[in-house]
């Protein structure tokens, strides 16, 4: 069984989209656990990532909670970024903050501005491990316990400067996932819809849920 870690601390700005969905109870980190949706079994050759990058949201915030912190707002700019690096490091096979492969997204600040941020200030958190548990929730519990066992990816998860957070994973051609956790810091982050380069395949969960 294989874990990577690294991390570092990068920085990336922008407004924020609600995370709550219109319904009356809406999913969120203190009821997230109790869904079946986060409860099914992954299949690696087709998952949905738009499950899995939620359920690792919720996870995150939930840890927020616990240590008496806001939880975050997502921000469709910060999945797509989060999502990309991690594809990029799955197909590429690398494992870093910076693409070396690509100098257009060689930082999370460069990839934050192809996602449309205009004043990129950002946290960014890194990890990967081989696929060990069958459902959403199991491997978003991977996940957490990784960085919540790191010093340095515990000090970004709970920021007190973080305002906004997207996550995103991705599967190589073993099974393995990647994953990136991106977060807004210091400052509000400031979107512009003209300038997004990169655009996420899928429907996130939080766009959705908002509909």
């Amino acid at each position: 069984m294989k874990y990577t870690l690294l991390i570092a601390s990068l920085f990336i700005g922008l407004f924020i989209y609600a995370q709550s969905s219109g319904s009356e109870n809406p999913i969120n980190e203190s009821n997230f656990r109790k869904q079946p949706v986060f409860k099914q079994q992954i299949d690696p050759l087709k998952p949905n990532y738009s499950i899995l990058n939620a359920c690792m949201l919720f996870a995150i915030n939930e840890e927020r909670v616990k240590h008496h912190l806001p939880a975050l707002e997502w921000h469709i700019a910060l999945e797509t970024s989060a999502y990309f690096h991690s594809k990029a490091m799955a197909d590429y096979k690398f494992f870093s903050h910076y693409n070396m492969l690509d100098s257009n997204r060689l930082s999370a600040e460069s990839r934050g501005t192809l996602a449309g941020i205009k004043n990129p200030l950002m946290g960014e958190c890194i990890a990967q491990s081989s696929f060990t548990k069958p459902t959403y929730l199991g491997m978003c519990d991977v996940f957490i316990d990784l960085w919540m066992h790191s010093a340095p990816h515990k000090k970004i998860i709970l920021s007190e400067n973080a305002n906004a957070i997207g996550v995103g994973f991705y599967f190589n051609d073993k099974i393995d996932l990647y994953a990136t956790m991106d977060v807004q810091t210091y400052r509000i982050l400031v979107f512009d819809s003209s300038k997004v380069v990169d655009k996420l395949p899928f429907l996130s969960w939080f766009q959705k849920s908002t509909e």
